[in-house]
């Protein structure tokens, strides 16, 4: 059975390309480089061919346009931006440094276990600050020492672990602590769920409650931005982009001289769209 090419698993552009032609080509019988050029919005065929055939570089507004039309999302975005850089790298050292970013962003990913019951992980807003208390190898992890940590009482804390220990995510050792199963963790992308959406209100709940916390430990930002639809989805990708970078950057696996910080980020629309004044052109 013909399997669909992983972008994750190549280190050229051009090969990838290649093999997804070849793998849509043996599965549709009507394909062909003509509708393929269609699909991705490129001027004609032989364009098309030379980009994946390696003869005709990518350029940022190409790579730009196969991104979208691919409908590459999260981390097949963000290896794809790195990878079209990779195939443009004309030093050595500029290479090794965008093969180690490919490797980390798959290192990354690949560690992450995605929870699959994740309604009732994101009921509390205590279950996903204990889980990541449970992956540092310095803390004692008996209610008693994790309780006041997340000021919390033993009981409530012996209580969150009972259900991270029900959707597997915890378990109780011999000496009575506990530790996390997955090293770490994601929650699904699932954008509208009311799980979700009931989880961030109350996170930005405890957020507005922060404000009482020392200046060292609580910061607050605002900005608006002008943003079209593209605006907007591109604005979205360049934050996972930056989330994934901090992920890499401050992941330790002690937590001796730090505290957990927690960042909310909404974006939403203040206004409605802007129209054109009587007499200036209407914007194509």
């Amino acid at each position: 059975m013909l399997k669909k090419p992983n972008l994750l698993e190549y280190l050229s552009v051009h090969h990838y390309l290649n093999d997804l032609y070849k793998y849509r080509k043996q599965t549709e019988v009507s394909f062909s480089y003509d509708l393929w050029a269609q699909e991705l919005d490129f001027k004609n065929r032989s364009f098309l061919r030379q980009i994946v055939t390696g003869r005709r570089g990518l350029t940022s507004d190409t790579a730009r346009q196969l991104a979208l039309r691919l409908n590459f999302q999260g981390v097949e975005r963000q290896y794809f931006d790195l990878l079209v850089q990779y195939s443009r790298a004309r030093s050595i050292e500029r290479q090794s440094a965008l093969g180690r970013e490919l490797m980390n962003l798959l290192k990354s990913e690949h560690s992450q276990q995605e929870i699959e019951d994740y309604c009732e992980f994101v009921s509390e807003t205590l279950y996903p600050k204990l889980q990541t208390l449970l992956s540092f190898k310095d803390v004692r992890k008996t209610p008693e020492d994790l309780a006041p940590l997340l000021r919390k009482s033993p009981e409530e804390i012996n209580k969150a672990l009972r259900v991270l220990e029900k959707i597997k995510l915890a378990t109780q050792e011999p000496n009575q602590e506990w530790k996390s199963v997955p090293k770490s963790f994601k929650v699904p992308e699932a954008i509208g769920d009311r799980n979700l959406l009931e989880y961030h209100a109350l996170s930005l709940r405890e957020a507005i409650e922060a404000r009482s916390l020392p200046k060292d430990q609580r910061r607050y930002l605002s900005l608006i931005l002008p943003l079209n639809q593209q605006d907007f989805a591109e604005f979205w990708e360049e934050f996972n982009k930056f989330k994934k970078d901090m992920i890499r950057k401050f992941d330790v696996e002690d937590l001796r001289n730090r505290q957990l910080f927690q960042m909310n980020l909404n974006i939403y629309a203040v206004s409605e769209e802007g129209t054109c004044r009587d007499g200036d052109p209407t914007p194509t």
